[in-house]
């Protein structure tokens, strides 16, 4: 398995539907314990979008010289 590594590889995401706001939500709790950080119209937008963000807050903190969080589980392909 020769693929490219990603530190989105490390952390538990979740998307699930939202009754109350009527919208699909994204969570990571490793990286935003304080709840949904996106929302989207469908399962794989909302899914994009927190993948797009999870980028960006490993990038965020590797750049300000931050530990990364440890995942509390690994998530495998």
């Amino acid at each position: 398995m020769g693929g490219k590594f990603s530190h989105l590889d490390h952390y538990g995401r979740l998307v699930e539907w939202s009754e109350e706001d009527h919208a699909w939500i994204g969570y990571c709790p490793d990286l935003f314990p304080y709840g949904g950080v996106c929302h989207g119209s469908t399962i794989w937008g909302a899914f994009d979008r927190l993948n797009e963000l999870i980028d960006e807050e490993i990038f965020h903190l590797m750049d300000i010289g931050a530990p990364l969080p440890e995942p509390k589980e690994l998530i495998s392909n």
